[in-house]
């Protein structure tokens, strides 16, 4: 049996599949699988109805099964491939559901810890997604969490997005993986001062406080730029004339090239930085899954000759350069296609968005996404981090289509195009008189 083909938002169903497929299990042990589910079933309806019924809807039915076979997976995740078919083999599944309880029970203790961790560090930032996440949606996670009857649903509200998206695991073991990744994130954040890394942020994109972006990427792309040109990585500024040195040296290089260049200069970086020992090989393997995957979008924008889009300048008080988005290159059909299947099977808006902002350089990719990939409130969290051009040019878009509809020329406007009719509508008077500029 191969582990890797496992599923891990099913993984008591994938293993039990797998198993299957592969003869480990008999007849005989399949239909009492089955029987000792249902039996878990009744005793989770009893519980439910306080011990007056086994009676329930189908659709809670279906939940509780679903918080059931979660539970189990939980358990079996953590035995070894031997001791996972052994237990299908010759466990009960009322012992295995109370050892998975045990263990989510002890998964959330463990995250209430690293959450408390986190919360300690006190690294500042204006970027609300940020704070939010950390002092709301993350401890409405431990307030909410249902792990008797819905331990397989996500609880609170993350807005943040990670610099390594997790789109495999749901409950609790998604929560634990998403609170050890920020710790990592924020660990390495808090080696540089507070003041620079807000005026990092600030130059990446002046409305950053309503921004969904990663800042520990953003970190860490400008400490490791600055490192491959021998510059002051604590400064995180990378100018023009660095970046010339940086295109010298980085053009011409393949993907395997540039991201042993990457991980090489960021394991000279470490060497200088405030680490404990515990905390340098999970902060490497951290950096190093970053570093590879930003390698495809350095090579394009080297290819581009936009650099400034990968290593950034720090500049006080001035605004970000006009967007490129129109401008960009589209995508080739095929590859737009993976992108839109992609986003399609992610949870999160933040991580959708972050997706884009890697990979999306022209509008009218952007107006092809925004119809495919993204529903109700989440087009609003797509324009707040568009700029003022960007916006103009989709509102350009959308006027065309509504003028048409006017002349019956066309059918009725997408859901996108109108929620930003909705969404520029309420903009405050300078910023909507500002697109309105942009489209004359």
């Amino acid at each position: 049996m191969d582990e890797q083909q496992i599923d891990k938002k099913e993984y008591f169903n994938s293993l039990l599949l797998l198993a299957r497929q592969e003869d480990m299990l008999t007849a005989d042990r399949l239909q009492q699988i089955q029987g000792e589910l249902f039996e878990l079933l009744k005793k989770k309806a009893e519980a439910f109805t306080n011990g007056e019924s086994t009676s329930i809807t189908i659709d809670r039915a279906e939940q509780f099964f679903a918080s059931i076979h979660y539970t189990i997976g939980v358990y079996l995740e953590s035995l070894t491939l031997e001791e996972k078919v052994k237990a299908l083999k010759d466990e009960a599944l009322d012992y295995m559901y109370q050892k998975g309880f045990r263990k989510i029970r002890e998964m959330v203790k463990e995250a209430k810890q690293i959450l408390e961790d986190i919360q300690a560090m006190r690294f500042e930032t204006g970027n609300i997604a940020f704070q939010d996440t950390l002092n709301k949606g993350l401890p409405a996670f431990f307030r909410d969490y249902n792990p008797e009857f819905k331990a397989h649903e996500d609880a609170g509200s993350i807005d943040y997005p990670l610099a390594n998206v997790i789109s495999d695991q749901t409950g609790i073991t998604f929560l634990a993986s998403y609170l050890k990744a920020l710790k990592t994130e924020t660990m390495f954040v808090r080696q540089f001062d507070n003041a620079v890394v807000e005026n990092l942020l600030a130059s990446y994109d002046e409305e950053y406080k309503d921004d969904l972006f990663n800042i520990y990427e953003l970190v860490l792309m400008n400490a490791v730029g600055c490192e491959l040109i021998e510059g002051d990585e604590k400064k995180l500024t990378i100018d023009a004339e660095e970046r010339a040195v940086l295109t010298h040296q980085l053009t011409g290089k393949n993907t395997v090239e540039l991201t042993a260049m990457l991980c090489n200069a960021y394991d000279r970086l470490a060497g200088r930085l405030d680490l404990k020992d515990a905390e340098k090989e999970e902060q490497k393997a951290y950096a190093y899954r970053t570093l590879s995957k930003a390698v495809m979008p350095l090579s394009d924008a080297l290819k581009q000759n936009r650099l400034e889009s990968i290593f950034l300048e720090i500049k006080k008080r001035e605004k970000k350069q006009k967007p490129v988005l129109a401008q960009g290159k589209e995508m080739e059909d095929e590859k737009l296609r993976d992108l839109i299947e992609e986003i399609r099977d992610m949870r999160y808006v933040s991580d959708k968005i972050a997706l884009i902002r890697r990979n999306v350089n022209n509008l009218d990719d952007m107006a092809e996404l925004l119809d495919t990939c993204f529903f109700g409130n989440e087009f609003r969290a797509v324009y707040a981090m568009l700029h003022e051009l960007e916006l103009a040019y989709l509102w350009e878009i959308t006027r065309d289509e509504e003028e048409k509809i006017l002349n019956h020329q066309a059918i009725e406007l997408k859901e996108w195009q109108k929620s930003l009719l909705s969404y520029v509508g309420a903009l405050p008077d300078n910023k909507r008189k500002a697109i309105l500029i942009l489209m004359s």
